[in-house]
């Protein structure tokens, strides 16, 4: 167990990123903060660094600070600023109090902090070689991760989200700042935000016209039947059941079941974007309950049909 002890609150310190990290109170909650101090006293010590910056614990200083309390207890820690903020994020995305979007505000803040730190600190090192000079103590180079997959997987799991939305919400925050942040505010859905960026826009565009360009007069080709004179569009898909016949069995057997697997995967990410995106729940299950008995045993297979995928492949496990 880590030591608490007794500090000045006129020697503690603020770190303006590590404020900025996480969202401030609301005035009733802060209210109510004041209030339970002063009836029960500090019961949770606030975490400093070894300067003395807070790290965890600004609203509970400013409380003492209003009940006229000189002294706070707190816990010190020694880290490096790349390991505070990953402290403070760990430390705020296990509250409550914060919602979804708050909670993967704070882990892609922390993410871009850390970058910069690592790239100024790559900047110095450079420039201490170049002047032939001993290293400067700046902040240490940490691996970057080499997997942008492995990293959006890992920062998705830390703000309880899909990689979709994580994903999505990253580029909204470099594309459209004031966009991203009219989100974060609203606690809404991603699609719409992502939707009408320009370069979704061009993309999606682009899609449309290689379709259209697939169904211009030089891609056609005339039927055999000539009385008829009916054009009949090349189909791409022959040409890959051609090649397909081609292979063994066995290799079609595992060219299919490959096939079968990332379905699965986006299937289940494009139903899991879907649900997060639900911003009435209860209203959009009244209208579930209306459709057909049919309609609503797919669903119920489906899940069945998951769960036994699951199952099946340990995939708990994996």
């Amino acid at each position: 167990m880590q030591e608490i002890i007794k500090i000045d609150i006129s020697e503690l310190k603020f770190d303006n990123d590590i404020n900025q990290l996480v969202p401030e109170m609301t005035e009733e909650e802060f209210t109510d903060l004041v209030k339970s101090i002063d009836e029960e006293g500090q019961r949770t010590p606030i975490h400093i660094n070894k300067d003395n910056s807070v790290l965890d614990g600004r609203h509970r200083v400013r409380a003492l600070q209003e009940l006229n309390q000189t002294e706070i207890s707190a816990i010190k820690e020694d880290m490096t600023k790349s390991e505070a903020l990953k402290f403070v994020r760990d430390t705020a995305v296990k509250r409550r109090t914060l919602n979804t979007n708050q909670k993967l505000n704070v882990v892609l803040n922390t993410k871009d902090l850390i970058e910069e730190l690592q790239e100024k600190s790559k900047e110095n090192r450079l420039a201490n070689l170049k002047q032939n000079k001993p290293k400067s103590p700046v902040e240490p180079i940490g691996k970057k991760v080499k997997t942008p997959v492995k990293e959006n997987a890992e920062l998705a799991k830390l703000a309880g989200v899909s990689e979709t939305t994580l994903k999505r919400a990253k580029k909204v925050k470099k594309e459209n700042p004031s966009a991203y942040e009219e989100v974060i505010k609203n606690n809404s859905g991603w699609a719409k935000a992502y939707a009408e960026l320009p370069s979704v826009k061009i993309k999606k565009s682009a899609e449309q016209k290689e379709v259209s360009d697939m169904n211009a007069p030089e891609n056609l080709v005339e039927s055999p039947i000539k009385e008829k004179r009916t054009p009949v569009k090349r189909d791409r898909r022959e040409e890959i059941n051609a090649r397909a016949e081609a292979v063994t069995p066995e290799e079609k057997n595992i060219m299919i079941s490959e096939t079968n697997a990332m379905n699965i995967i986006n299937i289940s990410d494009n139903l899991l974007h879907l649900i997060e995106d639900i911003e009435n729940l209860e209203l959009t299950l009244q209208f579930l309950k209306t459709q057909n008995k049919e309609d609503l045993e797919k669903v119920i297979k489906m899940s069945k049909a998951i769960n036994t995928i699951i199952e099946k492949g340990d995939l708990q496990n994996v």
